[in-house]
């Protein structure tokens, strides 16, 4: 790295410690005011002196930069060394190359440390890479090491371990290629897919395409997924099991191969070296295994289309699992504060209004999806009806669901109020404490509100439905 290099990356950590340490003093002198005064202000030197602290936080960033970019240069010639025992090119910087295609590079940042070379007549190159996602002001970083190449031939698919998160999307409905067992296999093959399922996700398409498709025939497999169920033969499977902690992703005539999102030392450059290319190998046999073979069959109720309802149903569950919460930890919350007489304080137990309400809505959102994960999936009368559907009618029934959803969370929640009323008047309940007045207030407001919305959107799904499907028959028909 040169010496501008280090002295930039410096430059920024210092203004970025000032800033940091400015904005700490701040904090905490305004945390506690007295006549105008702050709590730092207030006190003797160095704690009431600003420009003390940003200096500090400046020479704290200064030095945390300058090891970084140490550390960064030691990193780079490292490899640079490794690349010359393995008699590979190297260069520092690598730029993003629009060939290679792969949702892997989207939002590429930059990349560094590249050794490339030829193996087994394979060309590949090995490089760092950093990936930023900005969801609305806030950034997230991701680094890795990567090895990739060529390899026309392969399907499009993603291959990751299974961690807690994709754990969780299973539960959720969305578990990717599955692959049954029991179906025309010796036991040692049946382990060996049943160990594959269990280490590792696999998906042929992503989340947003599976919600696309949510009405559509489960049996109905893309050429694609087909193509990717012949690749994963139960020896390939096999390949797999032995690397645990490698990820993979094919597409557009390229293979991606890393272990794990970060950097690797020098020390496990050569084991990704040699895992990735006996992959590449392994695949290149599955290649050419898979053209005359069927494709291992999903497993009973877990198709790509019925994983896409089942996913969409956790959401609507989870949806209105947290609107429900929402008013039921508001009227938990309003019995707690309004529970003390008219002139008394708070007792202690006004500590718990925050945890009743955001423990209500997490956990009504949390019970909400559990349910909607486990709702039943039936296809078979909606997809009779879907199929009459012309597909240029879909995005509109989309947009009449979103408008009968809408329409039933107002028309609830004012039938939820005109509950309140009725018990009130019916039960006299006005006699009540008010902390329970409260209480049912926000309960019938919440029922309603949720019950009206979920009706509210089934009722214009069905309509629309039938509708549409009609007059594609009398299209049909006519033609």
């Amino acid at each position: 790295m040169p010496v501008m290099d280090h002295w930039k990356t410096s430059a920024g950590a210092c203004i970025g410690g000032a800033v940091l340490g400015g904005a700490l003093w701040w904090m905490i002198n305004q945390s506690f005011m007295v006549n105008g005064a702050g709590l730092l202000e207030r006190q003797g030197w160095p704690l009431n002196s600003v420009s003390l602290c940003v200096a500090a936080g400046a020479l704290v960033g200064f030095v945390v930069g300058m090891v970084q970019s140490l550390k960064q240069q030691a990193h780079s010639r490292q490899l640079a060394e490794l690349s010359h025992e393995l008699g590979l090119d190297w260069s520092a910087d690598v730029s993003l190359d629009n060939n290679w295609g792969l949702p892997l590079f989207q939002n590429w940042s930059n990349g560094r440390n590249r050794m490339s070379g030829e193996r087994t007549g394979v060309p590949f190159q090995i490089f760092d890479f950093t990936t930023v996602h900005r969801e609305g002001e806030q950034r997230r970083s991701t680094s890795r090491t990567v090895f990739l190449c060529e390899a026309a031939g392969l399907p499009e698919f993603t291959l990751c371990p299974q961690g807690l998160g994709l754990r969780l999307l299973g539960r959720a409905g969305v578990e990717g290629l599955t692959f049954d067992c029991a179906r025309g296999l010796d036991p040692v093959e049946s382990e060996t897919v049943a160990q594959f399922s269990r280490q590792f996700h696999l998906k042929a398409i992503d989340v947003a395409k599976m919600i696309a498709i949510a009405v559509l025939s489960a049996d109905e497999d893309s050429d694609n997924e087909n193509a990717v169920r012949r690749l994963f033969s139960p020896r390939v499977m096999e390949l797999f099991n032995k690397h645990p902690d490698y990820s993979l992703q094919a597409g557009q005539g390229f293979l991606a191969v890393w272990r794990g999102d970060r950097i690797l030392p020098r020390r496990l450059r050569t084991e990704l070296l040699t895992t990735a290319l006996e992959i590449r190998s392994g695949l290149a046999d599955g290649v050419r295994d898979s053209r005359d073979v069927a494709g291992l069959a999903p497993r009973p109720g877990a198709e790509t289309g019925r994983q896409a309802v089942r996913f969409r149903n956790t959401l609507i569950g989870g949806v209105a699992g947290l609107f429900l919460g929402f008013f039921l930890g508001a009227s938990g919350a309003s019995a707690i504060f309004f529970r003390p007489a008219i002139g008394q304080p708070p007792g202690w137990d006004i500590v718990l209004v925050p945890v009743v309400f955001f423990g209500s809505v997490l956990l009504g959102g949390g019970l909400g999806a559990a349910v909607g994960s486990v709702v039943p999936v039936r296809l078979a009368k909606k997809l009779e009806l879907t199929e009459k559907i012309d597909p240029n009618d879909i995005v509109t029934r989309r947009k009449a669901t979103g408008i009968g959803v809408t329409a039933g969370l107002f028309l609830g929640f004012i039938s939820g109020f005109l509950l309140f009323v009725a018990l009130l008047r019916l039960f006299k309940l006005p006699d009540m404490p008010f902390w329970l007045n409260s209480m049912l207030f926000f309960a019938c407001l919440g029922i309603g509100s949720v019950g009206g919305a979920v009706l509210g959107g089934r009722l214009a799904y069905r309509i629309f439905t039938r509708r549409a499907a009609a007059r594609s028959q009398h299209r049909s028909d006519v033609e």
